[in-house]
């Protein structure tokens, strides 16, 4: 279970983030930009979450407004783009020496593909939508991790059957490609394990909004 403290306002609130789906009101702000695009601390979310105070507004505005608990978000991050801004998936091959061939359209801290960060757009109202932007590419994990809720009936806290909807799609996850690729469900459980962490590190800090 995954507790998070925050003073906002003068106020105290105590909000529960891995093992609940409670999301309490607290007002998110307009513009979800953040401007901070790298860190030195990626083990640890206490740590990370201090350095970079915009984080912890954005991870907290995506998880009151989507649902995905903090250690979950940033632990997707971790495993898509270990925190790489502008990551990209090179292809390996000879002919390509300087990595200008892509393996797909994935991109930024979420490795958003082209035509699912299209949907997401449809859907939501951003200002000057980015993919190398951790605000919004942290709303765009809420957001898809959302249907996953929905229509797989995953739970928030089930970052290892999240991960592999997101990776394979909910329509992949449904049909279980996930369970022909052995590398992919041992990937998964990595990101089961790293949420885990993340959201021991959180209990132990005391991190506030301002």
């Amino acid at each position: 279970m995954e507790f998070l403290k925050i003073s906002l306002i003068g106020l105290s609130i105590l909000f529960v983030g891995c093992s609940s789906n409670r999301i309490h009101e607290v007002k998110n702000t307009k513009d979800i930009t953040t401007k901070s695009i790298s860190t030195k601390n990626k083990n640890n979310a206490c740590e990370m979450l201090k350095e970079n105070h915009d984080w912890l507004i954005a991870t907290n505005n995506s998880y009151q407004k989507w649902g995905t608990p903090i250690s979950v978000q940033l632990s997707f991050v971790y495993h898509e783009s270990s925190f790489v801004h502008d990551a990209r998936p090179f292809k390996k091959d000879s002919r390509y020496p300087f990595g200008k061939k892509y393996l797909s359209t994935a991109l930024g801290f979420s490795q958003a593909l082209n035509g699912t960060w299209g949907d997401y757009l449809k859907e939501t109202t951003i200002k000057n939508p980015d993919r190398t932007n951790f605000g919004h590419s942290v709303d765009f994990i809420g957001w898809y991790n959302k249907k996953s809720f929905k229509s797989l009936s995953i739970k928030p806290s089930d970052a290892y059957n999240l991960y592999l909807a997101y990776h394979e799609g909910r329509d992949g996850w449904k049909k279980g490609y996930h369970l022909k690729q052995p590398w992919l469900m041992n990937y998964a459980k990595s990101v089961q394990k790293k949420a885990n962490e993340y959201s021991s590190q959180i209990n132990k800090c005391n991190l506030r909004l301002k």
